[in-house]
């Protein structure tokens, strides 16, 4: 159970971060305009969930359409969290790196606890 947890999160960083394009980073756009970058970046975390999964328990590899849905809700919901744009001035800097800060926590919480229930369904 603990290396099943290790590997998603580690999977969680390298989807997020290091694997996440410019492109997919046009998840805020607006209109509709921001429906594939995210269909994109849920796709990596859901290719890479799939091998992890498939590797350990190939049964369960339906559990990555969770993975999928919770990811995009949740990477949507950050985004309509708005902050203003530019630079902020130095009164008003800490509070808003503040609320940046929590609502970034708040969204890698939700994808580590969508990682808990996985496992738990999986194992």
């Amino acid at each position: 159970m603990i290396i099943l947890l290790i590997l998603l999160h580690v999977k969680h960083f390298l989807a997020d971060f290091p694997l996440q394009t410019p492109y997919m980073l046009g998840k805020g756009k607006s209109g509709t305009d921001w429906i594939l970058p995210l269909i994109a970046h849920c796709l990596v975390h859901a290719s890479l969930s799939a091998l992890i999964i498939g590797i350990y328990r190939p049964e369960m590899i339906w559990i990555v359409s969770i993975e999928f849905l919770a990811h995009f809700i949740i990477d949507r919901l950050k985004v309509l969290y708005k902050l203003p744009v530019g630079q902020w001035p130095a009164e008003v800097r800490g509070q808003y790196l503040a609320k940046y800060y929590t609502a970034f926590g708040i969204d890698q919480l939700a994808h580590q606890l969508t990682y808990v229930l996985m496992v738990y369904l999986i194992i």
